[in-house]
């Protein structure tokens, strides 16, 4: 390098820039990293808040309206709520709040501002004991409107009885996928018991 010329030549520009990109990929594609890693964590906290809120949510409606949105079921004994479908099969007009409005503003929960979409957040109310035909089919590998996590809940949690009592307790299931991966996925599980 030429020594009392003003600036710097090409070549230590160059040099520079070689050594700052270096240094600052890995830097910048860590930041990255760390920043979807603490969305998917902060979505997984959310999901699990929300949980806790359905399963309140839904021991604060009447138990007969939900054994009723159950028994017009037509296959098996179990009923899926999401944000577009389930609640408008509750009954209407209790107060303070009717069973619908409750379903309701269980699928409008937030936490961190985060929320999810009926694909993501679905609860399924299953009865504590059903016969076995019932219980064949919600845990059938072929059965695709059940996911994985939420049969394995059934197989753990419900009992298999061919005459089931309408006073028996209901299981309810909540599975929320809080991230794009197919293992961002987060379930509970809850008793709700006659008023």
């Amino acid at each position: 390098m030429v020594k009392n010329s003003k600036g710097f030549s090409l070549l230590e520009i160059l040099a520079v820039i070689l050594i700052a990109t270096t240094v600052l990929v890995p830097l910048l594609s860590s930041l990255v990293g760390n920043a979807n890693i603490n969305r998917r964590e902060i979505n997984k906290e959310a999901a699990s808040n929300i949980i806790a809120v359905s399963i309140n949510g839904f021991n604060t409606i009447r138990f007969r309206d939900l054994v009723g949105a159950i028994d017009d079921i037509e296959t098996a004994m179990y009923k899926e709520f999401n944000k577009d479908e389930g609640c408008s099969d509750l009954p209407t007009g209790h107060t303070p709040k009717s069973s619908i409005e409750i379903c309701e503003l269980v699928f409008q929960s937030t936490a961190a501002n985060v929320s999810f979409e009926a694909d993501a957040f679905r609860v399924f109310l299953v009865p504590f004991s059903i016969p076995q035909a019932d219980f064949d089919f919600l845990t059938d590998p072929n059965n695709t409107d059940i996911p994985e996590e939420i049969k394995t809940l059934i197989i753990e949690n419900v009992l298999i009885n061919e005459t089931p009592s309408s006073t028996q307790p209901l299981n309810i299931f909540i599975w929320i996928q809080y991230g794009p991966r197919d293992r961002d996925i987060l379930v509970d599980k809850g008793l709700i018991a006659r008023d």
